[in-house]
């Protein structure tokens, strides 16, 4: 099975190999793997072997996670934790609230050049450990530099020179022995190709028609002739081919069956600061608490994204996966974190869902089937 394991599999019955442990998954309750089976799944050696379970040649591989819930079922939730804006005085905290290794880290080249060689040694030993490290901001000098001009907030003067500039910080972060495979734009990529849309013009006072009109460049649907929204389009589609070039993806959590950039390059946020989105589960942060900004009532019955998808996997059984972000920049970040992880554990091993903790390295090829 790919290096994945050994399943029984009964006379009739088919499935497909695709990648280690990304089998057909009618078949994940069969898995077997040394001090790893799920209960009841049977070693090649109880069911016909008459030697060993490790036939000559065959390589277990290793998983590229690491696990939490309730670590016996075969229904799972692939998890990616990601982190925004570091490296800062709050990384260290962060790693250690979060108590994983297995996590991704979009960093900014201004906040490493605040400290650059003690930064670098903690990149690397984030990298070292089982970590990822992603690129969030390339400005040098500067701190979330929108790739797309815009009048709103601080930019680039055009997506060319952005190009420029994120190739340079890729340069030199392989120069650094740091390997890069993700990026992710400061302001979010639906957010500045809107704004960029307003700046040219095109529905400047109508945000929910821009908001339309900048999905369908992302999915390559736009057919209008609008000539702001040509020029949106045409940028959109150079800065593609560049980190396409650059061997870099922005992706955000799609299968192998949709298109690999998205609206946003995550699916749920963790937050502990009261001006961000806080909706990974349905714990209400200390800092929300304190400034009495609970839950609406009208929504307090509905599932935080996590819950809502371990409910799916513990009724249907298909493994489903989320990407959640979170920044690393205050304390009320790092405690957020761990009331959302704790909740996460307990929601899962209360539903006997498994959970799976991917970079997005990990998880690009567990959902994609190729290395990114």
């Amino acid at each position: 099975t790919c290096g994945g394991g050994f399943y029984k599999v009964d006379n009739i019955l088919g499935g497909a190999c695709r990648t280690p442990r990304e089998d057909s998954w009618w078949f994940e309750s069969r898995r077997w793997i040394p001090g790893g089976q799920v209960e009841g799944a049977l070693s090649p050696k109880q069911v016909v072997s008459t030697a060993t379970n490790k036939p000559p040649g065959y390589t277990y591989d290793t998983p590229p996670y690491e696990v939490g819930g309730d670590t016996t079922s075969f229904k799972i939730i692939k998890i990616a934790w990601t982190f925004d804006d570091g490296p800062v005085g709050k990384t260290e905290a962060m790693r250690k609230s979060l108590g994983l290794t297995h996590a991704t880290w979009y960093i900014m080249f201004n906040e490493i050049m605040n400290n650059e060689k003690k930064n670098i040694e903690d990149l690397k030993e984030i990298q070292k450990s089982g970590g990822e490290i992603a690129i969030h901001s390339f400005h040098k000098d500067d701190s979330h530099v929108a790739w797309f001009p815009m009048s709103t907030k601080g930019s680039y003067r055009d997506i060319e020179a952005a190009m420029n500039d994120l190739a340079i910080f890729k340069t030199y972060l392989t120069g650094k022995e740091l390997k890069v495979k993700f990026v992710r734009l400061p302001f979010g990529l639906i957010t500045e190709l809107s704004q960029y849309l307003a700046d040219q013009g095109v529905y400047s006072e109508e945000k929910t028609k821009r908001l339309t009109i900048a999905k369908q460049i992302i999915k390559g649907a736009y057919e209008g002739s609008e000539v702001g929204a040509l020029k949106v389009k045409t940028d959109f589609e150079f800065m593609k081919t560049k980190i396409n070039g650059l061997g870099l993806h922005l992706w955000g959590g799609s299968r192998n069956n949709g298109r690999e950039i998205s609206y946003q390059s995550w699916e749920a946020e963790t937050s502990g600061v009261p001006s961000r989105a806080d909706d990974t589960t349905t714990e209400v942060s200390e800092a929300r608490k304190k400034q009495q900004l609970s839950v609406p009532a009208k929504d307090k019955d509905k599932a935080g994204r996590f819950e809502g998808i371990v409910n799916k996997v513990a009724t249907g059984g298909r493994s489903h996966s989320l990407v959640i972000l979170a920044h690393e920049t205050t304390q009320e970040d790092v405690d957020a974190v761990k009331v959302d992880k704790d909740k996460m554990e307990e929601y899962a091993t209360s539903k006997k869902v498994k959970i799976e903790y991917y970079t997005m390295s990990g998880l690009y090829k567990a959902l994609r089937g190729t290395e990114p």
